[in-house]
């Protein structure tokens, strides 16, 4: 076996054996290995740095993923409410708030506007005299608040979607409210809401229970921040308790993506308000509030703002598409994140720093663990790229596409045998043309697939039991699927995207036992005849930059099969980034894995029983003749792993004949 290591074997953490360079004139063909090695010990850099937390908290400007709110740091409420603590008067006591207003919760700017309006108004009364009056505006305040919601209530009185039980309910509440001529004890104000809307039978309860508890709780929120009790407060005066109690609903507090995965995993840490962290205790609530998907696209835009400002520590940048993943991983129609949010400066700087190496990614040669393509090094790569940019013409340009036919993933050969048959039966054909050629044959090839995968789905449906309403919504999926991703005109891209929500807004809503079936028919090798779309799509600043479409399209195949690394238990759901978890993909199979379970992958790629072995026993002869003895359990320790996350679809061996 003839195996080139392009420049020496090079992971590592701490030197453990000393550097014995090559003579410069050493061949490096055949098994000539350099024996330059550096050994690494694994890290799960999958774990939480231990000051990854504090970096997180110690953000400002973040806004709540939940609520929308923005959210403040420990340190920055210090801040003001020090600033609160030494104000001399009542303008400058306003000032304080007026100046941070956006880290105030909005049930509060009523009371922030007032004190302007007093300090604009009567700038001759202290800060103690403006309080206690706001204390009896508070009062005043739920009062009217109480007397508005009795008004609101009382419309439902003559709506005829509610039942006469529901009215009279309504009509208790209202009469309660609009009685009140002073505050009502909080349990007092609880057990008459108990008795009367959470009792109502009608669909709109929770949305008439929310529009009056919310604008009343408000009212009395504004009043607790104004209760300060000196006994309990010895070292803070009032004026700096009043700031710090209403700060305290916007500071930003920890909490977890999964609940049934550690907080030491990168990953699954998420920051919340106070507010919503003490009413929701899981991601799954964030899912289920209004607007969850602005909210969290904000979130990410926040952390992606505070990376480019190096605020979160360049060890923790891979936080945000570790996170993306992870929210991802939910599968929820009500969210579907896209790293295209992130602005390509920022993206740019997390790959650069988030890139994990694969620990022979440097050795030519090696087969993709998966498809069994042989894959390119990233020096090869740029070599093939820049052969590929100075070639003459689309003949050349067959030439060098032919000579590297060992790198195709098996996807994209038969785009270049489309590509040969042209070319053959018309020599002087234009770029703009044999393009054109290649988008008609390949959407044709993806509209018949759709069409095959929605027959597949309607046989399936006639031979199972699904209701009426079921079957409307599944033939809502095809309709829409039809009219709108099949026969697009050639020349534009497929947009996976797309249809992947409209699958997860139609058969991904249904709660049948079948549904994964469904969806698993509508997936149906998608994404190989998605990305046969992608690559003759080249994008128009690669077009610029290489001189024509087809040199695009081919660097656009090539770069499908560089060596990347694959974790077979993924990092994003909690998997090791430990040797023994990684192997070597091409990166069209690594993209396509995803987050993908190896007994799911293996599943629908049973050839991995095939080319697993061969890229073990390629690595194994790396391992032999660079004599790393560190390494001489991974092709073992790799099998045994890929078993066992195989599940039984994964049968390979586990002897590659190593020995210390």
């Amino acid at each position: 076996m003839k195996i080139q290591p392009l420049i020496n074997f090079n992971f590592y953490t701490t030197p453990q054996i000393k550097d014995k360079s090559r003579n410069d004139g050493q061949n490096t063909t055949g098994k000539n290995f350099s024996n330059k090695f550096i050994t690494n010990y694994p890290i799960n850099f999958n774990a939480l740095n231990t000051d990854f937390q504090n970096h997180l908290l110690s953000l400002d400007g973040i806004h709540c993923p939940c609520c929308g709110e923005e959210m403040l740091s420990d340190k920055k409420a210090s801040e003001i409410i020090k600033s609160a603590e030494k104000a001399q008067n009542l303008q400058q006591y306003s000032k304080v708030f007026n100046d941070n207003i956006e880290y105030f919760h909005p049930k509060y700017h009523p009371f922030i506007r007032s004190l302007k309006r007093l300090s604009e108004n009567y700038p001759e009364k202290t800060i103690s005299d403006a309080i206690k009056i706001l204390k009896t505006g508070s009062s005043k305040l739920i009062l009217n608040t109480m007397h508005d919601q009795a008004n609101y209530l009382k419309k439902f009185d003559e709506d005829p979607e509610f039942s006469k039980s529901d009215k009279e309910k309504i009509k208790l509440l209202a009469d309660y409210l609009a009685s009140r001529e002073s505050l009502p004890k909080r349990d007092e104000y609880n057990e008459i809401l108990k008795k009367t809307l959470c009792q109502l039978e009608n669909d709109k309860k929770k949305e008439i229970f929310a529009k009056v508890n919310n604008h009343i709780m408000s009212a009395y929120n504004c009043r607790k921040a104004l209760s300060y009790k000196p006994e309990l407060n010895k070292d803070l005066p009032e004026r700096a308790y009043i700031v710090k109690t209403m700060l305290s609903y916007s500071q930003n507090k920890l909490a977890k993506l999964y609940n049934n995965k550690p907080d030491n995993l990168r990953f699954n840490n998420i920051m919340l308000c106070k507010e919503c962290h003490s009413r929701y205790k899981t991601f799954n609530y964030i899912i289920n509030s209004q607007n969850a998907e602005e909210h969290v696209n904000q979130y990410i835009k926040d952390i992606a703002n505070a990376i480019s400002h190096n605020y979160l520590g360049k060890e923790h940048d891979k936080y945000l598409y570790d996170f993306i993943g992870a929210v991802n991983s939910f599968k929820s129609p009500k969210l579907n994140i896209n790293r295209n949010i992130i602005e390509g400066v920022v993206q740019s700087k997390i790959f650069s720093e988030r890139k994990r190496r694969y620990m022979f990614e440097q050795y030519s040669g090696i087969p993709c663990a998966s498809c069994g393509t042989i894959t390119l090094t990233h020096d090869e790569k740029l070599n093939l790229f820049n052969q590929i940019k100075n070639c003459e013409n689309k003949h050349e340009l067959y030439n060098i596409a032919q000579l590297n036919l060992a790198h195709l993933n098996p996807k994209y050969k038969i785009i270049f045998e489309r590509f040969e048959k042209i070319l053959k039966e018309n020599p002087n054909i234009s770029d703009e043309e044999i393009i054109k050629q290649l988008q008609i044959e390949g959407k044709n090839d993806l509209n018949q697939h759709i069409d095959k995968n929605c027959t597949n789905i309607e046989n399936f449906v006639k031979n199972s039991n699904f209701n009426f309403i079921e079957k409307e919504i599944i033939n809502d999926f095809i309709y829409t699927i039809k009219e709108n991703f099949i026969n697009v005109p050639y020349e534009k891209e497929f947009r996976y995207d797309d249809y992947n929500k409209v699958l997860e807004n139609t058969i991904g809503k249904l709660h049948h036992p079948d549904r994964g079936k469904l969806i698993k028919l509508a997936k149906n090798r998608l994404k190989e005849f998605y990305m046969q779309d992608f690559v003759v799509h080249p994008k128009d600043n690669i077009v610029e930059i290489l001189g024509s479409k087809p040199k695009a399209m081919f660097q656009n195949i090539f770069k499908m099969s560089v060596i990347t690394v694959d974790h077979m238990d993924a990092l994003a759901l909690g998997g090791a980034d430990e040797y023994y978890n990684k192997i070597g993909f091409c990166k069209d199979c690594n993209n396509e894995k995803g987050r993908d379970q190896m007994q799911f992958w293996a599943k629908r790629h049973p050839e991995i029983n095939k080319n697993l072995p061969k890229h073990l026993k390629f690595i194994s002869e790396i391992i032999k003749n660079e004599k790393i003895k560190e390494m001489y359990n991974y092709p073992t320790q790799v099998a045994k792993q890929a078993i066992k996350l195989g599940k039984g679809n994964i049968q390979i061996e586990t002897d590659y004949g190593l020995k210390d």
